[in-house]
């Protein structure tokens, strides 16, 4: 349910391409989306001036993406709120994009170019995965502020179109900060409903937090802990390595969601079984690169609909065992 590029075919080449000093059978994966203007595509031309190619791309940007919008502000605050939303999308189901750099955000608000992406197994906001992000500057809990960077980037890119005076770039300035708003609410809203409730306020907000600090404490895993909170509540400590962390608090919030109309029915639209965890991912690579495409048909039936209860793919929501745990992706995943 997340906005994005999708796999129009995968396609062997016969060829054989170099990577890390080994040879790698090649392919070439065609990939679709509403367009794949970028904000990298705006710095080209704003990297050489050419204002005259910024009000083209821009133009071309409304037409197909934001008709409503008149002003290079307009379209700054439609975007910000696009990728708010998005961001937001990804933090709920535990995506970690891994190269969230300026080439590699659409401005249709769809996900592009998640090579060396991952979905988080235990919980941990500083969570890393991606092999070429030493720093962690695209952990988990940092991907809202690296957005916020990159939007940044798009109105430095439109202030020739928008104006040089200090009450334009106030202007812009706030175009690019509310998305904060926008994803805190959204991201406050999909919270909420993971746990039943249908319209989470910010009274709620102790309660979400409090269960995401115990279950990064108690090395939870982040999809299971939501999974089996739509099935049996009371089955969720055993995905805590201390039971009691969870138990305290399942009293309040089982007191909160008394007042909700169908809690259950929430949890099971917000909270998938399945995820493409990164041991199966790895174990669909290894059989391909071997010429088993299998797994990778197998992992994909099991993806087709993550949300729905189907006990043929029961052992796709198993959490990995220490020996089959990736703590590394690279592009080429």
């Amino acid at each position: 349910g997340v906005p994005t590029t999708r796999a129009l075919a995968a396609v062997r080449t016969g060829e054989t391409v170099v990577r890390d000093a080994s040879g790698r059978p090649g392919a070439i994966l065609t990939r679709v989306a509403r367009s794949h203007i970028r904000v990298g595509t705006f710095q080209y031309f704003a990297a050489r001036n050419d204002r005259d190619g910024l009000r083209t791309l821009l133009n071309t940007l409304i037409e197909r993406h934001y008709p409503d919008c008149e002003t290079p502000l307009e379209v700054l605050r439609a975007v910000a709120a696009k990728q708010g939303e998005l961001v937001a999308k990804w933090m709920a189901i535990g995506f970690i994009h891994g190269v969230m750099n300026t080439d590699n955000m659409a401005l249709s608000g769809e996900t592009i170019d998640y090579g060396p992406c991952a979905f988080m197994d235990h919980y941990h906001p500083g969570r890393v995965f991606s092999s070429i992000d030493q720093q962690g500057r695209y952990a988990y809990a940092r991907q809202p502020q690296v957005a916020v960077w990159n939007l940044a980037q798009f109105a430095t890119c439109l202030m020739p179109l928008i104006g040089d005076d200090d009450a334009a770039i106030e202007q812009a300035s706030a175009a690019v900060d509310s998305f904060i708003g926008v994803y805190q609410r959204e991201w406050l809203r999909l919270m909420g409903r993971k746990i039943g409730i249908a319209e989470a306020t910010e009274d709620d907000l102790p309660l979400i937090e409090d269960l995401l600090n115990r279950m990064s404490t108690e090395k939870a895993d982040f999809t299971r802990v939501f999974s089996a909170l739509r099935r049996d509540p009371k089955a969720v400590s055993k995905e805590f390595t201390e039971p009691m962390a969870f138990d305290l608090w399942r009293e309040g919030w089982e007191k909160r969601i008394a007042s909700e109309d169908d809690p259950h029915s929430v949890m099971a639209a917000a909270n998938p079984l399945r995820i493409p965890r990164n041991h199966r991912i790895e174990e669909m690579i290894a059989a391909a690169v071997e010429g088993d495409d299998g797994p990778l048909h197998s992992l994909m039936a099991a993806l087709a609909d993550p949300y729905a209860e189907d006990p043929r793919y029961a052992a796709y929501e198993a959490a990995p065992k220490s020996d089959e745990r990736v703590y590394r992706t690279f592009c080429g995943t």
